[in-house]
């Protein structure tokens, strides 16, 4: 039978969905036992394709929908200087950092406290940028925004000003390599603007002339490179200005037939990295021949809302994307003219965000922005194109035939996939509807060996539709349950999860098995077979790998050699739990577990060495290992695909954020095909890639500071940060420019010569208490891939002294030093010369006495609290005379507030220190912000102990008439809280202990559901050594916890303490304090299921 431990590992071996599957019960494992000769079991009717299950396949690509910016449809977007995105919407402008918005909006302060600093309209039509400005254009004229003052400057028409705008209206911008603003209006033509002298030229339609302009409604204006300016009308269609001359040339759809532009209602501009001039207009797109000044037509006729192109950019990828008003984004393939069709879907959210688009861009680093009619904006990585993504069933197993590749599914059969023409067919519906296939290999005359999750091994013919089974039906296999197949010449080797490997003889139809056998260490290790892999030096022996271990077979005899973990040995195996192996083009074999990473195995001196995440790696759950043809490993992972150089263990880590189907794969789902192409599946579908054709994303993001904070306020980035003595800290909030991915961005900092570089994914860094003098804060950022930016963003910190540490007043101090200094020193000679041993033994009995009566006159009078719905009980028992455990609890109106610290180490030092914190926390009991109360503890245990000593602390604050609760944690140990029926519940929120010179305190919020219970502890008690030389750890307490439930609170605390008392072995090494609340009475009963407002952490199961 199968056990919980192994119904555990099935369970995750065979990832979560909604859809699940139910192992079968295995046999007992049976001894070793001969070759048995059976016939396998025939299919009772032919399996062939059934065409109606036939359907089409084709790469599906993945968008981002962002929102947060102003509302409104978004009509422009740029980049500045820095790197920060902006977004013009008809209700504003936005800016965006990859992380959070800011916005400016009607009625609030644009980017600075002055509210008369702000835009000549919120309806935003138009964006370009120069260095450190950027220009905005609305139906009320231009704005310019100086990006380092953050001031609006306003330009708008003037009928006595000759000098000022032709319009309000602005429709489109452009920033010239000449240095000219080109302002296209949407009814005076074309004004061209030096933002160096501001002197404006205006160009606009005079019938007079020919070469003039010919209307005045001007939808788009773009300067080319070789510096001719390019104006798209709203009627007449395009016009041409050569500067210099101040011609313009004219291009309508009535003149040149086919090779004349589509329509006259021009919609976009673009010049493509080639120079190719590109023109949208209401009817198709149109590409310039400059030879022949003509055009060539694409997406033209046909469905009539395939007509409209809102919008031109060219990807890194080297695609030309297009906005297509009323279905989404097309991408042209400008080499073959091929165009993949992006729709929007209401129904999927990570379809292209709106059908109308009316702006695109592609980013510094390549990531493409199409802007939303409404719902904010998309966002797409154009390498995920590389990473071919098919949305199907599960991926679980994957056979390449040519350009056909068959797919193992769950409970949906077999299914052959056409890679060219996304044709599919489907194979053994009805067969394998409740089966999930593992394992496709190939047969013997174009046959197929299936590995099945409760239907046993399946020989296929396709063409025929001739199948035979092999199972426990006919005798033939231990276990229904199989999850690995190897062909060996005429033998296929059977790896069954619970009942051993199996030799099958295809040509005599007879099985040979080899189990498990407690007894006999060389047997395998294990009757649960996962991986399997044929030694190619060494013919004779297969690698086996199991749930318990791997094994060297010798094919001959039947004998295995045993590797397994051993926790005292750093070179074996760092998990038994094995996934896949694999032998790489030099020989070397890797081993992939389950928890445990990626391990090397020396095969001379059978020693391990193990790759974690600390070495990079997505995740230490590796699934499956693939090797491209530069010998880099691929792995598959339960968070991502790791990209491994055996050589240099240089890491890459691809998510689904880079194109693949989910941060998760499948159990034996992965498989390299003769063509060089990967397969890798899981809970979303199957990725298809070549690995050469993958380039890490080498883009360095610059660094940048969004937030400046100085005592919790907010206050404007300053160039240096400058502080007074009075101040007591302050904060950055810093942000790496890179969009592909930003949650997955890294940054490090170091305050240079106060401490070393500090490697995060928080993008926050405060320091208080810092001594007088001048700093550099330095950061560096990365991109998704790992790529740093060179060279760090700098901030000097200047920290002013106060008047009595300037250096006159450390002369005074040094000059009353001495005098003291000699006058004590003259006493104290007196007074030890006076003593003898015995008088100093007694002397210091003494003062420790006095310490721990000073110390215990800082807790409670009262262990013993019984007020409305709330209930406290207390508990302390020290180590020595003088410990470094506190404990306190007050009464505020409806609220107690309890608190029970741990300062480091033990005797009269930590005693000391321990008053010194119940002194200032009494001290402030005025103050309402318990909050700041901390901070105050935090830079009181820093400032007497100087970094020698740290408090750990818990403070509960529970309301007795609701029961709701805020937590706070500066190093604490987690809180167990236990409702009246259920499992503990662990309450966590980490912070730093006080006495921390970059103080974070933890915080979290709930309501106690009626009779439950807090239990708030000091570590001496879960670190009470027992007999077994183990602690006692959290999860005894929560036992022993859990056992009080019907008891008394009262009781219920001593009974805790009783039976602590009662697994330790040895004298109490450390301190123990406990209190016990309860809220509400115990006969008021809850399920879990329908309790509410409880904020879990995790469970203690």
């Amino acid at each position: 039978m199968i056990t919980l431990r192994t119904q555990s590992f099935l369970c995750a071996f065979l990832f979560s969905i909604s859809q699940g599957w139910a192992q079968p019960a295995a046999p007992e494992p049976a001894p070793p036992k001969p070759a048995a000769a059976a016939k396998p079991a025939a299919a009772a009717k032919p399996a062939a394709a059934d065409a109606d299950a036939s359907a089409t396949l084709t790469p599906y690509l993945r968008f981002d929908r962002i929102s947060g910016m102003a509302k409104g449809a978004v009509k422009a977007i740029v980049q500045d200087e820095a790197g920060f995105l902006w977004f013009g919407t008809d209700e504003g402008l936005s800016r965006y950092d990859g992380y959070e918005f800011v916005n400016c909006l009607p009625g609030a302060n644009c980017l600075r406290s002055d509210a008369t600093n702000t835009l000549s309209s919120f309806t935003v039509t138009s964006l370009a940028t120069s260095k450190d400005a950027l220009w905005i254009g609305t139906v009320k004229g231009l704005n310019r925004l100086d990006l380092v003052t953050n001031k609006f400057t306003h330009y708008k028409t003037d009928p006595q000003n000759a000098n000022s705008l032709a319009s309000d209206y602005v429709s489109s911008l452009h920033m010239g390599k000449s240095g000219l603003l080109w302002i296209g209006t949407t009814d005076s033509g074309v004004d061209a603007l030096n933002p160096a002298n501001g002197e404006i030229r205006h160009y606009q339609a005079d019938e007079k002339r020919p070469d003039g302009l010919r209307d005045d409604g001007i939808s788009v204006v773009r300067e080319a490179a070789d510096g001719t300016v390019w104006i798209g009308t709203r009627e007449v269609g395009l016009a041409v200005l050569e500067p210099k001359s101040g011609k313009f040339t004219h291009y309508a759809s009535d003149t040149g037939g086919g090779s004349s532009l589509s329509n006259d209602g021009i919609t976009s501009i673009y010049q493509d990295a080639a120079g190719t001039m590109w023109v949208g207009t209401g009817d198709g797109l149109n590409q310039f021949d400059p030879a022949t000044k003509s055009f060539k037509r694409y997406l033209v006729g046909g469905e009539a809302d395939q007509k409209a192109i809102t919008t031109i950019v060219e990807g890194a990828d080297k695609g030309l994307w297009l906005g297509v008003r009323g279905i989404g984004v097309f991408r042209l393939d400008r080499t073959t003219g091929a165009i993949e069709k992006y729709t929007h879907d209401g129904s999927d959210p990570t379809s292209i965000g709106n059908p109308v688009t009316w702006d695109a861009f592609s980013d510094r680093s390549g990531v493409l922005w199409f802007a939303a009619d409404a719902g904010g904006v998309s966002r797409l990585n154009p390498s995920r194109r590389s990473f071919a993504f098919y949305r199907t069933n599960p991926g679980l197993s994957f056979l390449e035939d040519g350009d056909q590749v068959w797919l193992g599914t769950q409970g949906r059969g077999l299914r052959a996939l056409n890679l060219k023409t996304g044709a599919v067919k489907s194979y053994l519906d009805e067969q394998l509807s409740s089966s999930w296939t593992m394992k496709v290999i190939a047969g013997d005359k174009e046959s197929l060996w299936l590995a099945t999750t409760d239907r046993g091994l399946l020989h296929f013919t396709p063409s025929t539709g001739a199948l035979e089974t092999y199972g426990t039906e006919n005798n033939l296999l231990g276990s229904d349950s199989v999850f690995e197949l190897l062909a060996d010449s005429d033998k296929i080797w059977i790896g069954m999860f619970g009942s051993g490997l199996g030799r099958l003889d295809t040509t005599k139809k007879t099985i040979e098995t080899f189990v498990h056998d407690r007894a006999n260490p060389a047997t395998l290790s294990s009757d649960f077979i996962v991986a399997l892999h044929q030694d190619k030096t060494r013919p004779n022996v297969l690698w086996v790998g199991t749930s318990e271990g791997l094994n060297e077979l010798d094919k001959t005899t039947g004998k295995a050699v045993r590797y397994l973990h051993d926790a005292a040995k750093p070179t074996s195996l760092s998990h038994d739990h094995i996934t896949d192996i694999y032998e790489d083009k030099v020989g070397r074999l890797w081993i992939a577990t389950w928890g445990g990473g990626l391990n090397r195995l020396d095969r001379k001196t059978g020693e391990f060495t193990a790759f974690h995440t600390a070495q990079g790696l997505a995740s230490d759950v590796v699934y499956g290992i693939l090797e491209d043809t530069a010998g880099v490993l691929w792995l598959t992972t339960n968070d991502g695909l790791t990209r491994f150089h055996p050589d240099t263990q240089a890491t890459t880590n691809f998510r689904s954020g880079d194109g693949l189907q989910e941060d998760e794969f499948a159990q034996g789902g992965f498989h390299q095909g003769p063509s060089g192409r990967f397969y890798v599946g899981g809970p979303r579908g199957f990725n298809v890639f070549v690995p050469e054709d993958l380039k890490p994303d080498t883009y360095a993001p610059p660094i940048v500071v969004t937030k400046f904070e100085l005592g919790g306020q907010s206050r404007p980035i300053p160039e240096t940060v400058s502080l007074s003595y009075r101040d007591r800290g302050f904060g950055l909030t810093f942000a790496a420019l890179a969009y592909a991915a930003p949650g997955r961005n890294r940054y490090k900092y170091r305050l240079r010569g106060f401490d070393d570089w500090v490697e995060t994914d928080r993008r926050f860094v405060s320091y208080s208490s810092l001594d007088p003098g001048n700093y550099t804060l330095e950061v560096l950022g990365s991109n998704a891939h790992g790529v740093w930016n060179e060279k760090a963003l700098e901030i000097p910190i200047h920290v002013a002294p106060p008047p009595w540490r300037t250096w006159w007043a450390y002369t005074t101090y040094g000059l009353i030093a001495l005098v003291i200094a000699g006058l004590l020193w003259r006493r104290q000679r007196r007074q030890l010369d006076a003593m003898n041993k015995k008088h100093r033994l007694s002397e210091l009995e003494k003062e420790m006495a006095l310490t721990s009566a000073v110390q215990k006159g800082f807790f409670p009078t009262e262990s013993s609290v019984r007020d409305g719905e709330l209930s406290l009980e207390g508990f302390y028992k020290s180590a020595t005379q003088c410990s470094g455990d506190w404990w306190w609890w007050e009464a505020r109106g409806n609220d107690y507030f309890i608190l029970v610290g741990d300062v480091t180490g033990h005797g009269a030092g930590s005693a000391m220190v321990t008053a010194a914190v119940a002194a200032c926390f009494r001290s402030l009991r005025t103050r309402v912000d318990d909050d700041e109360r901390l901070q105050e503890m935090n830079d009181e245990v820093l400032r007497v102990s100087q970094g020698q000593y740290h408090m750990t602390l818990t403070a509960l604050n529970v309301n007795i008439e609701t029961g709701e609760y805020v937590i706070r944690s500066a190093g604490g140990v987690p809180v167990f809280a236990l409702p009246p029926k259920g499992r503990t519940r662990v309450l966590m929120c980490p912070g730093m202990p006080l006495g921390s010179a970059q103080f974070e305190m933890g915080r979290l919020e709930g309501t106690l559901r009626p009779g439950e219970r807090v239990l708030i502890l000091t570590d001496g008690i879960p670190e009470v050594a027992m007999a077994n030389t183990q602690l006692l750890g959290p999860r005894g307490v929560s036992n022993f916890y859990m056992q009080t439930r019907e008891q008394e609170l009262k009781t219920a605390l001593q009974q805790l303490v009783t039976k602590v008392e009662g697994v330790q072995v040895g004298p109490q090494d450390d301190d123990w304090t406990a209190v016990l609340v309860q809220w509400g009475h115990r006969d008021v009963m809850m399920d879990d299921e329908t309790a509410t407002g409880s904020s879990v952490a995790s469970i203690v199961q």
